[in-house]
């Protein structure tokens, strides 16, 4: 049986843990479009198992927080509860903090910047201010506003559109 081998960084090990504060414990609602992909990715890992058969890698989570995988086959230890990833190369291995970040690199963008830009698709398609600082894990509004979200020309135009209206509806 192959030995086990733990995901790691340097500095912390690769782990799971809690959020930075309290209100980043929630619940995030999805929608029918990242359910579909979601479905998608999944159902390609699945073929992706099938084609690699025993060396196909599974993700395990020790009592510690720590990531272990090992070959599907092998027996994880007493304590270890097999974790299901989104970020997994073809062979089921996690992809690691270090490789995500080089692979969004590569497009010009950063990890926050994920964040940052979520915050402004939302904020510019409507969103309520208080609704996205929740999804962000956010206690403050003025967080989300002043930090994550960024002004876009279609912003600015929709603030002109509102101006406009007002003005054609005022008495003046």
């Amino acid at each position: 049986m192959p030995a086990a081998t733990p995901t790691t960084n340097a500095k912390t090990g690769t782990r799971f843990g809690p959020p930075k504060t309290g209100a980043g414990i929630r619940d995030i609602p999805i929608g029918d479009e990242l359910i579909s992909l979601l479905k998608r990715w999944k159902s390609q890992q699945a073929a992706s198992e099938v084609k690699h058969g025993k060396a196909y890698m599974y993700v395990y989570e020790a009592e510690d927080g720590g990531l272990w995988q090992m070959q599907k086959q092998a027996e994880p230890g007493k304590g270890m509860n097999r974790r299901q990833l989104v970020c997994t190369t073809g062979d089921g291995k996690a992809v690691n903090e270090s490789s995500f970040m080089y692979a969004l690199r590569g497009h010009g963008i950063n990890s926050h910047s994920l964040r940052h830009t979520h915050a402004t698709l939302c904020a510019e398609s409507g969103a309520p201010a208080k609704g996205l600082a929740g999804r962000l894990g956010h206690s403050n509004v003025a967080i989300t506003e002043d930090l994550y979200t960024h002004e876009t020309e279609l912003m600015k135009e929709r603030t002109l559109e509102a101006f406009e209206s007002n003005l054609k509806n005022s008495a003046l």
